[in-house]
């Protein structure tokens, strides 16, 4: 079968042939741009406020990313109720690459 392209998140799924009875999801994301976006916020704007201060930007997650952390972690950035699982992943070291300022969130 031919890779899948999800035009939503850029996600790229092919089937893998294992063996005769078993197949596996293979999923792939070009995040180049994001982490690349996160870095240059990190050195030119590392506070994360936003000129009137009023917001403070603090990471892009790509949907590959989300994904891993839904099913390895069952933590969904988009839950409300999830936002202190959310912090403490994003204050990981493992994580930090993620982040767009710094200090703790």
């Amino acid at each position: 079968m031919d890779a899948q392209i999800d035009p939503f998140t850029g996600i790229t799924r092919e089937f893998v042939h294992v063996d005769d009875e078993t197949f596996a999801i293979r999923s792939t994301d070009n995040v180049q741009a994001v982490l690349d976006a996160n870095k240059e916020d990190q050195t030119f704007n590392p506070t994360g406020y936003s000129p009137s201060r009023d917001l403070k930007h603090v990471a892009r997650i790509p949907a590959s990313i989300y994904e891993l952390w839904l099913h390895r972690y069952g933590v969904d950035v988009l839950n409300p109720d999830h936002k202190d699982a959310v912090r403490k992943l994003l204050n990981d070291r493992d994580w930090l690459f993620l982040r767009t300022g710094g200090g703790v969130i």
